[in-house]
């Protein structure tokens, strides 16, 4: 009977458990038809409440701040790795046997050179002066000039943010207030100014801010000299060898440096005293199908021995084999003392010590007139890529550690011109009637020298609406990626697949979305929408350019 007391409820469903009675046909339509209620009520909602033309200029700026940040970072990481090697390579086209200081070279030199760090390493053109100095005018205005105005502009964007935060739990002086939010530009007068009230007076609520803030104030300020500084315009030079005595200058480019000879070349289908060089025409990749080749055969066989070998010409396949001896091979180009250089036109060799002793880098003529290149100094570029990429994520997290602070209390204004007048007239006014003056009655002088000696400088501060304590940056950026755990992960998918054309739509789209602070309902709608669009045009697109 217990057994059957046990399983009754079973067989009977008298008690059937609310996970399952959830998914019966009947409370899974009411539950679908709800979930569409409640999206369409969502997306009209935000659609509606979208203020479009702010948001999207919010959204683009924003967009292309972090495509700079992210590329720059990136450059910042592959420039040492990728481009510059290419420099140092003797068959670069950058290569001319001339170094950037102007000396002659027989292997291509370091550009990391310390030596060289305002030398134009990297450089580009052959230009007439004029047109060199053009381009040096140019880039100084447009980079210099324009990009100081723009890293002052982001800054400021960043810093009265944060400062309008951090006036909430922390007061500041008066010119602090005049420099944030009344003022878009930066001197060293300012900067001294700032630097004095962050130490002596008031300072901001983290220590660690307050240097950024000076760093990013001095970086604007010689922005416009580092940018000039690491660029320039330089002598396009050739290297020259001058000869008998220096009645002669032969181009070093009608020599070719020796590698090896094959005494018995004929014995490989190639001729008897077959030269080797280094680079093309008759390299070890040419004479024998790869490169280092014949350093190899040397390494393994020896020259002239009496043994057997096998020599590979360009077919592993088919090798040839060699009866003894080896073949008779001089090689060069591990002995430098040793190492010569053919002159072609006829076909006599110098060692390299004459070379060397003979050679000099002179300028390129062109109508009977000097030519330039222009270009970059390697060490100052990087130099300078490092400090935009610092500058770029400090200015984007002391702004979005601040935006999401303010907005997590509610909506919030940054005072500004005007507005901002007003918030310091106020403060002025009210400090003074502590000590019983009257603003209007004292002049700018006596103004400042009351607030250094009483005030520490003034007192201005903004009362918060709400005060949420204990807020966490990191504590809020960690429950929005738990909240939207599913979201973010299609999101970075998605931010992937941008390396396919079509995935770029739905990536914009998705990341739009997060700008207008849609809901997560309208996010899928908008998203799903984005997705069959790009299906729908691009599927077509797909298959009528394979069908081709």
């Amino acid at each position: 009977m217990a057994k059957t007391a046990d399983i009754d409820p079973l067989l009977t469903e008298e008690n059937v458990s609310p996970l399952k009675q959830a998914f019966t046909p009947e409370k899974a339509t009411s539950y679908l038809g709800s979930l569409w209620a409640e999206t369409i009520k969502e997306l009209r909602h935000d659609l509606k409440s979208t203020r479009w033309r702010d948001t999207t200029a919010a959204y683009f700026t924003w967009l292309f701040f972090s495509i700079w940040a992210v590329g720059l970072f990136i450059l910042c990481v592959i420039f040492p790795i990728v481009i510059i090697p290419e420099v140092t390579q003797e068959s670069s086209d950058y290569w001319n046997y001339c170094a950037p200081d102007g000396s002659f070279s027989l292997e291509p030199t370091n550009p990391w050179n310390l030596d060289w760090t305002f030398q134009i390493v990297l450089a580009f053109g052959s230009l007439t002066f004029t047109q060199a100095k053009v381009v040096d005018v140019v880039w100084d205005i447009g980079v210099g000039r324009l990009g100081q105005s723009l890293l002052a502009y982001f800054s400021w964007k960043a810093f009265s943010v944060y400062v309008r935060a951090s006036m909430e739990t922390t007061p500041i002086t008066y010119h602090t207030f005049w420099t944030t939010f009344m003022r878009n530009d930066v001197s060293f007068v300012s900067i001294f100014r700032l630097i004095r009230d962050f130490a002596r007076r008031r300072g901001l609520r983290s220590k660690l801010a307050m240097a950024f803030m000076i760093t990013t104030m001095l970086f604007i300020v010689v922005f416009p000299t580092l940018a000039s500084a690491m660029t320039g315009y330089t002598a396009n030079n050739d290297a020259v060898i001058k000869l008998e005595n220096g009645s002669t200058q032969v181009p070093f480019e009608k020599f070719r440096r020796l590698v090896a000879t094959i005494h018995d070349g004929n014995r490989v289908n190639l001729t008897a005293e077959y030269n080797v060089f280094r680079g093309a025409p008759q390299s070890q990749s040419q004479t024998c199908g790869y490169g280092d080749c014949i350093s190899e055969y040397m390494s393994k066989y020896g020259s002239n021995n009496h043994t057997s070998s096998i020599w590979y010409q360009g077919d592993y396949d088919n090798p040839k084999n060699l009866e003894s001896p080896t073949l008779n091979i001089t090689y060069w180009d591990d002995k430098e003392s040793d190492t010569l250089f053919l002159y072609t036109p006829n076909n006599t060799t110098y060692t390299i010590q004459v070379i060397q002793e003979n050679a000099v880098c002179q300028p390129v003529m062109v109508n009977l007139q000097q030519t330039y290149q222009w270009g970059f100094s390697v060490v100052q570029l990087e130099i300078a890529m490092i400090l935009l990429t610092i500058w770029t994520f400090g200015v984007w997290i002391m702004w979005l550690h601040a935006h999401l602070e303010l907005s997590n209390r509610g909506k919030y204004e940054v005072p500004r011109e005007l507005k901002a007048a007003l918030y310091l007239a106020d403060s002025i006014r009210s400090d003074l009637k502590e000590f019983d003056q009257e603003a209007e009655f004292l002049s700018n002088k006596e103004l400042k020298a009351h607030a250094a000696e009483h005030l520490k400088g003034g007192k201005v501060d903004i009362q918060a609406l709400s005060l949420v304590n204990g807020y966490s940056f990191r504590r809020s950026s960690w429950k929005w990626i738990k909240t939207n755990k599913l979201w973010a992960f299609v999101f970075f998918f998605v931010l992937a697949s941008t390396y396919f054309l079509f995935g770029i739509p739905l990536f914009l789209t998705m990341s739009f979305a997060m700008a207008a602070g849609w809901g997560r309902r309208t996010r899928a709608v908008m998203s799903w929408g984005a997705f069959l669009l790009v299906v729908a045009v691009g599927l077509p697109v797909y298959m009528l350019t394979t069908a081709r």
